[in-house]
């Protein structure tokens, strides 16, 4: 959180304070204090208006759960603990399903246990945060709004304390009726935000994963799948371990792609930023960036972490790097753009060092060298590169080697946001995911094709992928109906390699549809350890899927197998011995998955 957010948010905190425990109260300060219980009477009082023609529906739905738990047994409600009003804590329950279940907090709207839009309801505290518990949590709130979009970059307690400074702390300070027309119309914009990020969880495939897992996979490419803040120390850990004298010293390239940049892996045009794409070494990051992205994961079982992207990114890199004398090097975007985009960052930074700035319009065959031998005599730690997909990931790819700095990251148009000539989206609209209709808008001509025509050629060739998973669960339920073995080489298969999908990209659907036709997986790895490491990763991603830690012994027992290559010496005993199986072969699947971090 910026450090004059948080000074504004304390003031308000004050003038409050102040104004409630003024002793010397003359009679119109008296009348003005008896506004406040007014305004709480007829904020409350339109929250439960709000609801009432929602509640037929509730009751309904309760019916019906009822009747379920009559002919089924199973329970109504599920409970959950969370701290109320006074930060006690208190216990709420949500209907048992996996959808709609929050529509039981409606009833705690009535009874005043909750309020219908407030504060997340969350089970941590810290020093600092007693000034929400003034209220009640909200069934509605804009950490759940955030957190759907994921750019809930902030926290949860932050996010918290904005809202209810933002919101609610503003209006009790004047408590007058053109405050309480101001609240409503937040609160119920804010409703609308609630409503899309109810869309967007809808969205997900697989919904019984316990854990987020870094990286997740799309189009075959290793994307990063961190918070911000676990961005920001890895940042950090890289710089700080650098070491000058060392031959192998740490450091990485950063690469954030969108549906545009996948789009134009398909052309072969750009095969070569594909093969950087999908080839990535593992000490270097990609992140992706945008709305699209996370529908994209979604549609593919995965569960996505935060949306990191450059624009969100670099305030609080620059933070950062001013707080640990970390230097900047900004390279790219038209002529005087990064000297006005310097002179932005160290008006609010003044501790930021920026060593150095050059255009992008510069002959990169012959002066690249020159720029490099620049930027490496200043002994810059991280270098920003902005001469947009894929320009800018090929030069890194060419000059990396020869650069001495610790980061280096391709950030495409940021340049221009930063040194302030193109306005970005209101928090709002980046939100709910919007941020792309606000860019359409400023920039139709140049937009148009990326979104309304990009964006939905993007997500057919996701869904292009969901079918090579169906097309795939439709071999093994073929393959289950007969006693044989079937291969299938993924390395051979022309709808693979024309989808540029792989099996890491669609393994959540193919596991999803295993634990529902009970088929147990056997993971045959060159070496031992490596299908050890990966079955127990796998068993704790997939906790409902049966993973066998060998072949059965049981030959007609049907199941899958993944093998990291043909010439694996259980291959042969498969072929021979005439298992009931289909095996599928893909030589990264076993190398990924052996080494994923599974996220708290």
């Amino acid at each position: 959180m910026p450090k004059n957010e948080t000074k504004t948010r304390e003031e308000l905190s004050r003038k409050l304070l102040n104004k409630l425990s003024a002793t010397d109260k003359k009679p119109n300060q008296v009348f003005s204090l008896a506004r406040l219980p007014l305004f709480h009477f007829f904020h409350r009082l339109w929250h439960i208006i709000f609801i009432i023609p929602i509640l037929p529906f509730v009751s309904g739905f309760h019916f019906i759960l009822i009747l379920r738990r009559i002919f089924s047994s199973k329970p109504v409600f599920r409970t959950e603990n969370c701290y109320g009003k006074k930060g006690n804590l208190i216990t709420v329950k949500y209907f048992n399903t996996s959808t709609f279940s929050n529509l039981a907090l409606f009833y705690y709207v009535v009874s005043g246990k909750l309020n219908l839009i407030g504060y997340s309801m969350n089970t941590q505290r810290e020093i600092g945060d007693a000034f929400i518990y003034d209220y009640a949590p909200g069934a509605i709130n804009l950490w759940y709004i955030r957190s759907a979009s994921r750019t809930a970059y902030e926290g949860i307690k932050e996010t918290d304390k904005e809202f209810v400074s933002n919101l609610l702390l503003k209006a009790e300070l004047n408590p007058s009726l053109i405050s309480f027309i101001r609240l409503v119309k937040a609160e119920f914009l804010l409703f609308i935000r609630f409503l899309v990020a109810r869309a967007f969880r809808s969205l997900q495939k697989v919904k019984y994963l316990p854990h987020l897992i870094d990286p997740i996979f799309l189009f075959n490419t290793r994307l990063r799948n961190v918070s911000m803040q676990q961005t920001l120390e890895q940042i950090k850990n890289t710089i700080n371990n650098r070491d000058y004298l060392s031959s192998t010293p740490t450091r990485r390239k950063i690469y954030f792609v969108n549906p545009d940049c996948f789009n134009k892996t398909f052309a072969q045009a750009n095969a070569d930023y594909r093969k950087i794409l999908t080839e990535s070494s593992p000490s270097d990051w990609i992140f992706a960036d945008g709305i699209g992205i996370n529908i994209a994961v979604d549609m593919l079982g995965y569960p996505k972490n935060e949306n990191i992207n450059g624009t969100d990114l670099l305030p609080r890199l620059v933070e950062l790097a001013a707080e640990n004398n970390f230097s900047l090097f900004l390279l790219g975007a038209r002529e005087g753009i990064a000297d006005k985009m310097k002179e932005s960052l160290t008006s609010t930074y003044p501790e930021l060092n920026i060593k150095g700035v050059q255009h992008g319009y510069f002959n990169w065959e012959t002066e690249s060298a020159g720029i490099v031998e620049r930027i490496n005599a200043l002994k810059v730690d991280i270098l920003l590169v902005a001469f947009g997909a894929p320009y800018q990931e090929r030069w890194l790819e060419k000059w990396f080697p020869h650069l001495n700095c610790s980061i280096a990251i391709g950030v495409g148009g940021l340049f221009d946001f930063y040194s302030g000539r193109i306005k970005r989206a209101p928090r709002w609209l980046r939100d709910i995911g919007l941020e792309w209709v606000y860019r359409l808008l400023m920039e139709p001509r140049r937009m148009f094709h990326r979104y309304i025509i990009g964006n939905p050629l993007f997500l057919s060739r996701v869904k292009h992928i969901q079918k090579t998973a169906a097309w795939l669960t439709s071999k093994i339920k073929k393959a289950s109906k007969k006693h044989d073995l079937q291969i299938i080489d993924f390395s051979q298969l022309g709808i693979i390699k024309e989808r540029h999908t792989a099996l890491v990209d669609i393994f959540p659907l193919m596991a999803d549809f295993c634990v529902q036709r009970q088929i147990p997986v056997c993971l045959l790895a060159d070496s031992e350890a490596d299908a050890r490491k990966c079955n127990r990763n796998l068993s704790l991603i997939f906790p409902e899927l049966m993973f066998l830690p060998k072949m059965p012994a049981e030959k007609n027992i049907f199941c899958l197998i993944i093998s990291s290559s043909l010439n694996n010496p259980e291959m042969e005993i498969l072929k021979t011995e005439n298992y009931h199986a289909i095996c599928l072969i893909d030589k990264r699947f076993i190398s990924e998955f052996k080494q994923i971090t599974i996220l708290d």
